[in-house]
């Protein structure tokens, strides 16, 4: 017996080592991806908010599942380069006096393995004395597989012609860059870069000089000037000739690279929307007579006719008894913040105009800007005077400038609370360039404070001034966001919208588009947990056609560019689904510490998920079955993939499929409730 005991621990040994070697050699054969970039940015000529990278870079780097940190020129205690993928410069001026710094950064961010994407030529020539840092171009640029050749700088665009090689990656957003080109006379060292566009003189024989260059180093442009086109009214930005999405996917080595993605879930766009607490006790002009309140008006006219989530926020100090004008005011947004498709959050205590300096928008008797007063503590009065036990504040929406400090947002942080606004998206016919779109979020110290994926009413009304039925030009971003899909939908406003009848109206306008859309509404605080998602998660190749994500958290979807194939769901793990969209693959993900996605070039192996305007929990995949709860507001639908035949049902009651669909199933109106459901193929 002790023998056959023996033997059966030895064998069991074997076993687990024999798993342990696997498990090893899989994980070894992995290939995680580095998606921290650093950019570089002179806070001599201008806060981080305003540079260069932060404005014109990074929603492209977001895009491509890029997440970026911040480093000022000035600070000596550079970061470590090993860290980062690449390193990315596209400074406001030629000239500081940390140069030196600076281009030993670079060197040994180099020496590291680490790509360097150059935006605007070298980037600093010369100190504030005049005195040119060559010695240290001509190391950088050697490093790079550059030189500058002997032809001297010329800036006469009669003298200047440009040469597109790869004509495919121009004309992006205009036929032409139509800023004077400065010419550079940039050579090549390495035969192994590519070059993308090159400059040369009509005035002087063999002057052809590289502009554009993508290799192995990472990413050059001579002169921003000839990647685009600057322009300063509506607002300043770049045009881009250069298409900056495949420049920076060449430039860092992004090829067949899974993006972590927050503008879909479920295989639809994503939508939300949120109301700032500016106005809450204001009175309506020309909606009713006599006027009513401005809660009074959105609730019967908004909240209770679009059956959509939405998070109300409320500025803390006007419900305390200091601050509150009256019980009825009080009492409204109590039993507004308690309709079932309602979320809690704080529009701040005072409402700071301005976080850096504390400028608050009401005067407390005997109060002085406190940044955690300002957020959690505002979030507990709220909980405190206006909610029932079962509703819980866990948002807080920026007011004022929405420019968050370190001080506003590490309390939030330890308390574990979300953060919203700021950002101000706008892209339609006026604001045509990608550069209005803005970013997931912007590095506050190690912090981050999240963007609102579209403006509110106050950019489309002069500050709410005049055209008070601006709002409803809202509709022309989500429409030119939608396809390449770069924004999800989110209805972004104020109360005082509803002291107009022409600010109501345009919201009638912009409700009724979103009822015609194929749309996945979310609470924003739901927004913001994907968000948190996209910034932890880690992504990687585990073979060809395999490719993994860890630690995301509430994050729903990643995406494949220019992918036909389908997901392989039996042999994949933690995915629910998949579908394709303007040529992309978009995969819905299991909540888990892990995901496994299989490419295949075949049938589905097994029924998923395609598309549902619910949101899903709980949900159970098998071979040929799915079952789980869904989320019901506005009418929508759920449809698979993968099986035929479907059977659906909700809370036990058979529903017939759609009569020219027979893989899509009608949900119900509802304000939020969990119905359970189960599909199984026949």
């Amino acid at each position: 017996m002790l023998r056959n005991n023996n033997y059966f621990s030895l064998l069991l040994l074997f076993f687990a080592v024999l798993v342990i070697s696997i498990t090893a050699a899989v994980h070894a054969a992995e290939q995680e991806d580095n998606r921290l970039v650093l950019a570089l940015y002179d806070k001599e000529n201008g806060d981080l908010i305003k540079s260069n990278p932060h404005l014109l870079l990074e929603m492209p780097l977001n895009r491509l599942g890029m997440i970026v940190d911040y480093h000022d020129i000035a600070d000596s205690n550079f970061p470590d380069a090993a860290k980062y993928r690449a390193v990315v410069v596209w400074l406001s001026s030629y000239i500081s006096d940390y140069g030196k710094n600076y281009y030993a950064f670079l060197q040994q961010a180099i020496a590291k393995g680490v790509r360097v994407i150059l935006f605007n030529g070298v980037g600093i020539t010369q100190d504030k004395q005049g005195k040119p840092y060559t010695a240290e171009v001509s190391e950088l640029l050697a490093a790079m597989g550059l030189k500058e050749g002997g032809i001297q700088p010329l800036e006469n665009p009669f003298a200047v012609v440009c040469h597109e090689l790869k004509p495919e990656v121009f004309n992006f957003e205009i036929d032409e860059a139509t800023d004077s080109p400065i010419y550079r006379d940039y050579e090549l060292v390495d035969s192994a870069i590519e070059v993308w566009e090159n400059i040369e003189r009509t005035d002087v024989k063999d002057s052809s000089a590289v502009a554009v260059a993508t290799g192995k180093f990472g990413g050059f442009i001579a002169d921003i000037g000839l990647a685009g086109s600057f322009v300063e009214e509506p607002d300043w930005g770049i045009l881009w000739d250069l298409n900056p999405f495949k420049f920076l996917i060449s430039a860092l080595g992004l090829e067949e690279k899974l993006c972590p993605d927050v503008t879909t879930s479920f295989g639809l766009r994503s939508a939300f929307a949120h109301i700032d607490g500016d106005g809450s006790s204001n009175y309506s002009v020309d909606v009713t007579n006599p006027p009513q309140p401005c809660t009074r008006v959105l609730k019967e006219n908004i909240l209770e006719r679009y059956k959509f989530p939405h998070a109300l926020s409320v500025i803390a100090y006007l419900v305390t008894e200091e601050g509150s004008e009256g019980k009825i005011f009080v009492d409204q947004l109590r039993e507004m913040l308690n309709l079932p498709q309602v979320e809690a959050a704080s529009h701040t205590y005072a409402h700071p105009m301005i976080w850096k300096t504390g400028v608050l928008g009401y005067k407390v008797p005997g109060y002085t800007f406190d940044p955690e007063m300002e957020t959690v503590g505002s979030m507990e009065l709220i909980q405190q005077l206006l909610l029932p036990p079962s509703k819980k504040v866990e948002l807080l929406l920026w007011s004022g400038d929405c420019q968050a400090t370190e001080a506003a947002l590490a309390p939030l942080a330890a308390a574990g609370f979300a953060n919203l606004n700021g950002g101000n998206a706008r892209y339609d016919d006026l604001y045509r360039g990608i550069y209005n779109i803005c970013p997931l979020s912007i590095q506050v110290g190690p912090y981050r404070q999240y963007y609102a994926p579209a403006g509110n009413e106050y950019l489309y009304t002069k500050d709410w001034t005049e055209n008070f039925s601006g709002f409803s030009k809202v509709v022309d971003t989500f429409k030119s966001s939608a396809k390449p899909r770069y924004l999800p939908v989110n209805v972004y406003y104020h109360y005082y919208l509803a002291e107009r009848r022409a600010g109501l109206n345009s919201l009638f306008e912009i409700y009724d588009w979103c009822e015609t859309q194929d749309l996945c509404w979310l609470y924003p605080l739901e927004y913001v947990r994907q968000v948190e998602g996209f910034m932890a998660a880690r992504t990687g190749r585990s073979g060809a056609g395999r490719y993994f994500i860890s630690n995301y958290g509430e994050l729903k979807t990643v995406r494949l560019d220019n992918e036909e194939r389908k997901v392989d769901i039996a042999a994949s793990s933690n995915v629910l689904g998949y579908a394709h969209f303007d040529g992309s693959l978009y995969v819905s993900l299991l909540p888990g510490e892990r995901a496994e996605i299989v490419l295949t070039g075949g049938e589905d192996s097994g029924m998923s998920l395609r598309y549902s305007t619910a949101v899903i929990r709980q949900a159970e995949l098998g071979r040929n079955s799915l079952r789980g709860e869904l989320r019901c507001f506005n009418k929508g639908f759920i449809e698979f993939a993968g099986a035929a035949g479907v059977r659906f049902s909700l809370d036990g009651k058979e529903v017939a499929a759609m009569a020219d669909n027979p893989q899509r199933f009608p949900l119900p109106e509802g304000r939020g409730e969990w119905l359970k459901f189960a599909a199984e193929g026949r």
